[in-house]
């Protein structure tokens, strides 16, 4: 019989991530566009993107929020999510879980973009990919869960599960559910990277490195629009890279671009809010700046030292000055709204205390070191108020700003190279662990300070096989102790994303992530 109780405890728990509001969803903060009429099909939508993608397909992503831009384009997931955080089908129709197995219904109507059809056995080779390769996926921690695969019939496959997993819905509903071919996976080798093949509404046209990417519409794709016909409504989507964001706003209103990824400077929204023919839509989602010190790198390694660094700077300042009111304090990458926020927090601003610390820890007259940040805004910025503060306290921090891949190979895992990184967190996640783990945990390409305390992984572990929300809920609140006595990393603000479009362009969407959803956006000609 199957035990439906563990399918309603993992659905409770996406529904507390999602259910209060982390940051309100699709605020519109601009004039609206006019009642739409009918549906235009054709043409080309041009994106404007922060950051360079890391990569094309979702296994290696080392940025895992930026890259899935265009991830999310070329890729349908297993499962998906609904804006109350509620798991519903994509890939596949229907679910059953029970403590040791899921069982999962496939559509039937499913192409990937080479042609070669979606089923059982396609989705069998993935996990079992995953599980063998000798470059594990980086969401491998997600799924660790996961014993094998069994094909039950061509559209019917059973995950044979190793213990319990409250996080399994989850990952299938982001990268870990990703579902790519495995034709192009054996004719491309580790070569897959540079050629994408999904089931998503979009597929790959050309890559310019740092420069674009051209995505154009899938004929095959499985899902119609409201005018009866099969998705998507436009012919080609071209992904711009404009690092600098008041560039990124020039062209939005020029017309050079339709939409943007997200905005973080509050000068941007001020300025796009005052234009009529542009719409600021606010997201579910936000970035937490932050200070990821390595710990590996010589006075980074003592605890104290990191403590003074987060006594030394008045984050409050430093928000009410680049914010204009947007931003918020809050002691831990989660938002107010999230079921599993604590408001622990046991540094203050305390110059005098920063001080006396770097004095025990052997440093009375300070010491020098690289600030090391991405070149873009605001960050830019922001690095130079903390630059200022921290001389206050004796730190000479020199600053380094760099290109993205350059910042992250800096900070790669077990690397004494980098020293004291600045950067941003971006949340929500679609589970708890999954929104700690991406920074902090143990193997997490995104624990840029290299943090390693056995206590904080054992408890970070426990949440992904434990279902009751109170006993999850005690469990975070601990891992966020631990987390900030070590000083782990400095957390400055929390600043929501914003997304922008041109008011000829209708039906955009973000998920929970504040991730673009395409496929039923249609342009004005």
């Amino acid at each position: 019989m199957v035990k439906r109780t563990f399918v309603m405890i993992a659905v409770i728990l996406l529904i507390l991530s999602f259910g209060s509001v982390v940051f309100a969803a699709g605020t519109k903060e601009a004039p609206t566009a006019s009642t739409p009429g009918t549906i235009v099909r054709g043409g080309t939508l041009v994106a404007g993107k922060t950051n360079k993608w890391s990569t094309l397909v979702p296994t290696q992503s080392t940025s895992r929020g930026d890259d899935r831009y265009i991830l999310s384009q070329m890729f349908d997931t297993l499962v998906s999510m609904d804006e109350s955080g509620n798991f519903v089908p994509r890939l596949a129709e229907s679910w059953e879980m029970r403590e040791r197995e899921m069982v999962m219904k496939l559509r039937s109507d499913v192409k990937f973009h080479d042609g070669t059809p979606f089923n059982a056995e396609a989705v069998k080779f993935v996990f079992d990919w995953y599980m063998t390769s000798a470059r594990k996926p980086i969401f491998m921690s997600e799924i660790s869960a996961i014993q094998s695969v069994d094909v039950l019939d061509p559209y019917t496959v059973r995950f044979n599960l190793k213990e319990p997993s409250a996080i399994l819905l989850s990952a299938l509903s982001n990268n870990a559910g990703m579902m790519m071919s495995p034709a192009a996976i054996k004719q491309y080798g580790d070569d897959i990277v540079l050629n994408p093949v999904g089931t998503g509404p979009f597929k790959l046209k050309e890559a310019i490195e740092g420069d674009h990417v051209t995505l154009v519409r899938n004929p095959d794709y499985y899902l119609t629009g409201k005018d009866g016909l099969p998705l998507p409504y436009l012919d080609e989507v071209v992904i711009r890279v404009i690092t600098d964001e008041p560039v990124k706003v020039i062209n939005l209103m020029s017309g050079d671009i339709d939409i943007t990824d997200y905005l973080n400077a509050a000068t941007s929204l001020d300025t796009l809010k005052n234009n009529k023919n542009i719409e600021v839509i606010r997201t579910t989602a936000g970035d937490h700046f932050a200070l990821y010190p390595n710990h590996l790198y010589g006075p980074l390694g003592d605890p104290r030292v990191r403590i003074a660094i987060t006594h030394a700077i008045d984050k409050q300042a430093i928000s009410d000055a680049l914010t204009r009111g947007y931003g918020r304090l809050a002691p831990f990458p989660v938002a107010a709204g999230q079921w599993f926020y604590d408001d622990y927090d046991p540094y203050q601003y305390n110059p005098q205390r920063a001080k006396e610390l770097l004095a025990e820890a052997g440093y009375p007259n300070g010491f020098s070191i690289k600030l090391q940040n991405i070149a873009r805004e605001p960050d830019n910025t922001i690095v130079q108020a903390i630059q200022g503060q921290l001389k206050n306290v004796g730190i000479n921090a020199e600053i380094e700003s760099l290109e993205r891949n350059a910042w992250v190979a800096l900070f790669q895992r077990n690397s004494a190279e980098g020293q004291l990184a600045f950067g941003r967190w971006t949340f929500p996640r679609v589970d708890a662990y999954m929104q700690i783990n991406n920074n902090l945990g143990e193997t997490a390409i995104g624990n840029y300070s290299n943090y390693h305390n056995p206590r904080f992984t054992e408890l970070l572990e426990k949440t992904k096989s434990v279902y009751d929300v109170a006993q999850r809920k005690a469990l975070f609140k601990e891992i966020q102790k631990v987390v900030l006595d070590d000083a782990a990393n400095i957390w400055i603000y929390q600043m929501p994303r914003h997304i922008s479009r041109n008011l000829k362009v209708h039906n955009l969407a973000t998920d929970q992530e504040g991730i673009w959803i395409l496929r039923e956006v249609w342009k004005e000609k």
